[in-house]
């Protein structure tokens, strides 16, 4: 199929429930791809490394001079759906890659891909939002008010991964007072982590750490919070395991793997490293449940954030499609008044009034800051969810010994203008204003306070990327 010069190619085989198709598109087109945090590949990126990724959404935006043009897979089977594209002197090769889920209980060949015309790119994924609304639609989801409701987004640190302690729950009250003070409006929320354990470690144990303050140090944040009007949520990790403790062995069987059978986990160098279990196994759904109630109950709190919610593993022992939201339902109902926020939306996995926009340079990956980022996450999934900062977003002011490394982002522009620049990203796709805090050394610094009391001048350019 050929259309606007653009040749879409066949599925080929290539094995083991696997087709990869691609297409060639004109080199002066501007190609939106629904990957990481979004970004648009153009002919000028024609010396750059292929760039892609897992897909959030089946569906690609193309600009090709007046016209905008939808190249989607409309396609309502479980699978896995990568993409990978490159310039080349000649045109831009869009390869795709399809494989079946594992865990699927029956596999096909993937459909022809759709290729539409739209009058603007707003309507492009408009369009594919009303299919993907139909084919994999949200289930009902605990949603109060207030998280359509969210001024702004405080960042805090408490016990960093590498054993430093950044802040006390006395910082914590000291942050929240100042707040109050400056006139940070009420129904700010303020997501901590590392509040049980250095950060990463010891999940699922998640109870006040005594090393910053203990429970007296965190009643002493909630009643502070609920005095001025402040949300609270605290960082957790829905599949996360630490090997070092003695529950690990009670559900190693349950560990993910992959679809060759490796165990998951976190393995980054200089972190402290995670294992995944299975949210299908229903003992280890009712062990979270049981250690959040528990938290909730003795700490009325309003969210709880789930870290890496929404990865959906090739694993053929457990359907993360219906596992996932199983996992959702049991947490909800032992926690039936706190609100849940997770990390990777997309298509099928939306379910949640709160996620957060993961994505580089913020999330410590590396950057790819030759390729402008793209605004479709508004259009795709904003307006029943709110898009809240990623936790390794960068702030004004100097983070020791954080997590992550920021690379190039924060050295090149400075940390100030890196994190005026993260909030007008932000601001593009409906994302909620936030900064990161480190209150013990600086207290509320001018930046953060201009962006929490919206006297920001953040809007005064376009956010766009930078080269090299």
């Amino acid at each position: 199929m050929s259309i606007n010069a653009i040749t879409v190619g066949q599925w080929q085989s290539t094995g083991n429930d696997a087709w990869t198709l691609t297409t060639q598109i004109p080199n002066n087109a501007r190609i939106h791809l629904p990957c990481e945090d979004g970004r648009i590949l153009t002919g000028q990126n024609s010396d750059a490394k292929p760039w892609g990724g897992s897909m959030r959404a089946s569906c690609i935006g193309i600009e090709l001079a007046d016209t905008y043009l939808q190249l989607s897979l409309r396609c309502c089977a479980k699978y896995m759906l990568s993409v990978q594209a490159k310039s080349t002197d000649a045109c831009i090769d869009l390869t795709l890659i399809f494989r079946n889920a594992s865990y699927a209980t029956s596999t096909a060949a993937p459909p022809p891909l759709v290729l539409s015309e739209h009058e603007s790119m707003s309507a492009l994924w408009q369009d594919y939002r009303q299919w993907m609304d139909i084919a994999w639609p949200t289930s009902p989801f605990f949603a109060p008010a207030w998280t359509q409701q969210i001024p702004a987004v405080v960042l805090v640190e408490m016990w960093t991964g590498k054993g430093t302690i950044t802040h006390t729950f006395d910082d914590m009250v000291c942050l929240l007072n100042s707040m109050h003070e400056s006139n940070v409006p009420e129904n700010t929320l303020v997501y901590f982590w590392g509040f049980h354990a250095p950060f990463d470690t010891r999940y699922p144990e998640y109870w006040p750490a005594r090393e910053l303050g203990g429970e007296r140090g965190m009643s002493k944040v909630v009643e502070t919070a609920r005095q001025f009007g402040y949300r609270l949520m605290p960082h957790l990790n829905y599949w996360g395991c630490d090997s070092q403790l003695p529950i690990f062995e009670q559900f190693q069987s349950h560990q993910v793997r992959d679809r060759h059978g490796v165990p998951q986990g976190w393995r980054m160098e200089g972190e402290p490293p995670i294992e995944y279990i299975r949210p299908s196994c229903t003992a280890w759904r009712n062990k979270i449940a049981e250690v959040c109630q528990r938290f909730v109950s003795h700490f009325p709190i309003d969210a709880l954030f789930l870290d890496q919610l929404g990865f959906y593993e090739d694993d053929a022992a457990c359907d993360f499609d219906d596992a996932t939201q199983q996992y959702i339902e049991t947490i909800q109902q032992a926690c039936p008044n706190v609100a849940l926020a997770g990390e990777i939306f997309h298509e099928r996995c939306r379910s949640l009034p709160m996620w957060q926009v993961w994505g580089t340079p913020w999330c410590g990956l590396p950057v790819r800051e030759d390729l402008e980022h793209a605004t479709m996450w508004q259009e795709l999934f904003g307006g029943d969810v709110t898009l809240l900062p990623h936790m390794g977003m960068p702030g004004a002011v100097p983070m020791t010994d954080s997590w992550p490394a920021y690379y190039w982002y924060v050295d090149h522009y400075g940390p100030a203008e890196a994190t005026r620049r993260a909030n007008q990203w932000h601001k593009q796709i409906g994302a909620v204003p936030s900064v990161r805090v480190n209150y013990r050394q600086h207290g509320i610094d001018d930046v953060a306070l201009e962006i929490l009391t919206g006297t920001s001048t953040v809007s005064h350019h376009v956010f766009e990327s930078a080269s090299h």
